[in-house]
């Protein structure tokens, strides 16, 4: 089994499987931009449904999927933190940032906001990951 995408940080606290979750955190994610749009794009795509506008999506992922996919990982790794502190760290900014943006500029009542973000970067995590795993890696 694989344990490299989304879906294995729920299996290692579900079955114990996964030990490299706790590997260092990568350092330099080496996507490039042509891969690094693609990506991004796919996130807005699943996010869609929860942010309901093209405005909102490409906002909010602007403020928090840069950060995720090259600052995040550096950051976790310069402190010394594996794979999973990187995957929880990343996975609980984004939609505490996002939520707060809901929030913030577009008047969504804090609680709703925290909902829907929690929402979005869920099902963007986890089908995101499977997708790349399954359908995109060689």
């Amino acid at each position: 089994m694989s344990c490299d995408h989304s879906y294995s940080v729920f299996l290692y606290f579900w079955q114990g499987d996964c030990a490299e979750i706790f590997a260092r955190a990568p350092l330099n994610p080496e996507i490039g931009f042509a891969a690094y749009l693609f990506f991004f794009a796919m996130t807005c795509l699943f996010e869609w449904p929860w942010y309901r506008t093209p405005g909102r999506v490409v906002v909010l992922n602007l403020l928090t999927h840069p950060l995720v996919v090259w600052a995040w990982p550096a950051l976790t790794r310069s402190l010394g933190g594996g794979y999973g502190s990187y995957v929880l760290a990343a996975e609980v900014f984004a939609p505490a940032l996002e939520a707060w943006a809901l929030h913030r500029i577009w008047r969504v009542p804090a609680r709703r906001a925290f909902w829907i973000a929690l929402g979005a970067n869920l099902f963007s995590w986890l089908v995101g990951g499977e997708i790349v795993n399954r359908w995109l890696r060689a």
